[in-house]
């Protein structure tokens, strides 16, 4: 959505990934991250969407679906899906995220049953 002058907000944009399932919990965690390409020197926002029940590393292995947008285009476009590096059944990948630039963390709520993080740099 994005705010108009008259004080209402329109709907830019929806976002539905391509392999969303019923019950993946797509958008349980949402972060923002702003930054600029040092071989472009244009502005890019990243959107990262925790899905905490998506299948792909085992049943509720969970995900992230990373989205871009540069300076000047109107919409995010798909960039990568960025799941769990080894079989993780459980785990809930996803249950959080955050950004920094082009950093994500990413919280795994009951990896190894104890919790963990995931740490991905898109600076390369």
């Amino acid at each position: 959505y994005s705010k108009l002058a008259a004080g209402l907000y329109m709907l830019e944009q929806k976002i539905v990934p391509f392999d969303l399932l019923e019950g993946d919990q797509f958008g349980f965690s949402i972060a923002l991250g702003v930054s600029t390409n040092p071989l472009t020197n244009v502005q890019e926002t990243r959107i990262a969407i925790g899905t905490r029940f998506d299948d792909d590393r085992g049943q509720d292995s969970g995900s992230v679906y990373m989205y871009r947008k540069i300076d000047g285009e109107t919409e995010f476009t798909f960039e990568q899906k960025l799941v769990a590096f080894e079989w993780s059944p459980g785990a809930e990948m996803g249950s959080s995220v955050a950004m920094d630039e082009h950093r994500v963390i990413v919280g795994a709520k009951k990896r190894s049953d104890v919790g963990g993080y995931f740490k991905y740099d898109g600076s390369t």
